[in-house]
């Protein structure tokens, strides 16, 4: 398989997460902390921790009474979680939302936000993708704007300020949203995808 992956080369930045730019989208409670740590905030505050829900024995009798027909967003939102958090968890969930079932997703979300050592690497998480360019030597382009991303055929084509186009399988996207709105992408965004975008950035 062929993976395609996109970063963004067109140098916007944007000062500081994206949850903290203009009007906030968390109740004030989550200013200046990550989507980890509010989300881990809010496992506590039900009961619930990123360690004991990897356990092999959890969930016992009690939680799965407890949890049972719970959905993520539910969870999040009985313990005082706001809207604006449940959607910015969703556009970081990969393979659940704020609608899968809670007993379901709990290992999930601690695996992924739990620990934040298992994201860090020492010296800085920079070394990875330099590791790579140095074992991938000249099959890395830099210096090439992505213009559009067309998944409408059987391969992913990306297209490039200079006119070059890269296909390949599959495409890997960490391009911000901030970016990504300036980039034409067929088929469209879904509605709800076009919003999330727009409201954060």
């Amino acid at each position: 398989m062929t993976v395609c992956r996109v970063t963004c080369t067109t140098g916007k930045r944007r000062k500081g997460p994206i949850w903290r730019t203009g009007p906030s989208i968390c109740d004030p409670r989550n200013g200046g902390v990550t989507i980890s740590s509010t989300l881990n905030r809010y496992l506590y505050l039900n009961g619930l921790d990123t360690v004991s829900v990897l356990d092999a024995e959890w969930p016992d009798g009690e939680t799965l009474d407890r949890l049972d027909g719970l959905t993520v967003g539910e969870l999040i939102s009985q313990v005082g979680g706001s809207d604006d958090f449940i959607r910015l968890l969703d556009a970081h969930g990969a393979t659940f939302t704020s609608v899968s079932s809670a007993l379901g997703c709990v290992p999930d979300l601690a695996y992924h936000f739990g620990d934040q050592n298992l994201f860090r690497i020492e010296g800085g998480n920079e070394q990875l993708p330099q590791a790579m360019a140095r074992e991938l030597r000249d099959r890395i382009v830099l210096g090439a704007p992505v213009t559009a991303i067309d998944q409408s055929a059987a391969r992913v084509r990306v297209s490039v300020a200079d006119g070059c186009e890269f296909s390949g399988d599959a495409i890997v996207c960490t391009i911000p949203f901030t970016v990504l709105q300036d980039i034409k992408v067929t088929p469209a965004w879904s509605p709800r995808k076009s919003e999330m975008f727009q409201r954060f950035t």
